[in-house]
């Protein structure tokens, strides 16, 4: 799953590198000849993210506050041995396995090559996968020949703990000497970007000079979301430099357009091209849910579809995150009402020096 965090960070003022800025526009300007448009327009999408020093600044910080909490990282500083000798030894002495006799003696697992890939141990039955034109499951005559040894204890099974460890899927680690991995407890992505599916979170002015561009997922890479006169969409930027209000209003100026395109499209049956949603007697549904319902009122329409005018800080965030923690809306109190996470939101914004960069990035677990 994808969710949306906020992650801030502190930069001092930047001395932009024109000789760097200059290399990567000319990369650009190369990129836009690729014939691949979804390559192209991500490549694209990347280079515009890193073209001032101070977006590069941004994406060296991010790497740095995130990487205490990857699943893949390799810092050992983060990493924790999870020991399964114990398990294994009390699995070999006391466990069982289901196997299976061949008709020439032999006896395997169910997993084993020579049995699985054609047959299949079903209520203590040997049955042959995809048999017959009809490819069902069968007793054929080989089958009943195979003779399922159910609960098959381990220690018979395998002469010695080390041949029965080794068999499985928990590696023996040279560096401890025991049976385990190492992994990240802290974990919580595999796979991050900033802006990503929301790419155009945070409203700036056009001639706000601190801001990152983001690099938007390929589902929006090609497209371009409309911005109120004077303003652009960014996916970080310092907490001064933002347009709090104007996003607010933004919201609701872009609801009510949605509002009367689906109010018309229902009343006279008119579709635009790119519209893809399902029509009934009921009302206009995507993706199974409903987006307008007959004789919904303009004032019910924005309740359910905008951020409420009381939080100061419109942002559906999941998570906070920076260099001392990681804060999720899953670690409020179960019971407490919802807008608490958005209170905590403000709480946390309004507490954040004006210089702060506050960045949107798309994190998925």
């Amino acid at each position: 799953m994808h969710f949306l965090s906020l992650v801030t960070l502190e930069i001092p003022e930047i001395i932009e590198d024109e000789n760097t800025n200059k290399e990567i526009e000319e990369q650009i300007e190369k990129e836009k000849e690729v014939q691949n448009h979804i390559l192209r327009e991500l490549m694209l999408g990347k280079l515009r993210s890193l073209k001032t020093t101070f977006s590069r600044e941004v994406t060296s910080c991010i790497n740095d506050i995130m990487e205490p909490y990857s699943e893949t990282t390799t810092d050992q500083r983060y990493l924790e041995f999870i020991d399964h000798t114990q398990e294994l030894e009390y699995d070999y002495e006391k466990g069982t396995t289901d196997c299976i006799r061949l008709p020439n003696g032999t006896l395997v697992t169910e997993n084993h090559p020579s049995f699985f890939k054609k047959y299949i141990l079903h209520q203590g039955k040997v049955f042959q996968r995809d048999a017959g034109p009809l490819h069902h499951m069968k007793r054929t005559k080989r089958a009943k020949r195979m003779r399922a040894m159910l609960c098959y204890p381990n220690k018979k099974l395998y002469p010695d703990f080390q041949s029965f460890a080794d068999d499985g899927w928990i590696p023996f680690n040279e560096e401890v000497q025991k049976y385990g991995y190492f992994c990240n407890p802290n974990a919580m992505w595999d796979w991050y970007s900033i802006g990503g599916r929301w790419a155009d979170m945070l409203l700036v002015k056009t001639t706000c000079k601190d801001y990152v561009l983001g690099e938007p997922s390929w589902a929006i890479a090609d497209k371009t979301c409309p911005a109120p006169d004077g303003y652009m969409w960014v996916s970080a930027a310092r907490k001064k430099d933002i347009a709090w209000q104007c996003m607010h209003d933004w919201e609701i100026h872009t609801a009510k357009e949605h509002y009367q395109k689906l109010k018309h499209i229902f009343e006279t049956g008119i579709c635009e091209k790119d519209f893809y949603g399902k029509m009934n007697d009921i009302g206009i549904s995507i993706y199974g849910e409903y987006v307008y319902q007959k004789g919904q009122s303009l004032s019910s329409y924005l309740k359910k579809n905008t951020i409420s005018p009381k939080v100061k800080y419109p942002l559906p965030l999941h998570d906070i995150i920076d260099e001392s923690m990681w804060r999720s809306r899953d670690d409020i109190v179960i019971g407490k009402e919802s807008s608490d996470w958005s209170e905590e939101i403000d709480g946390y914004i309004d507490g954040l020096s004006e210089d702060t960069v506050l960045a949107c990035v798309d994190y998925h677990i």
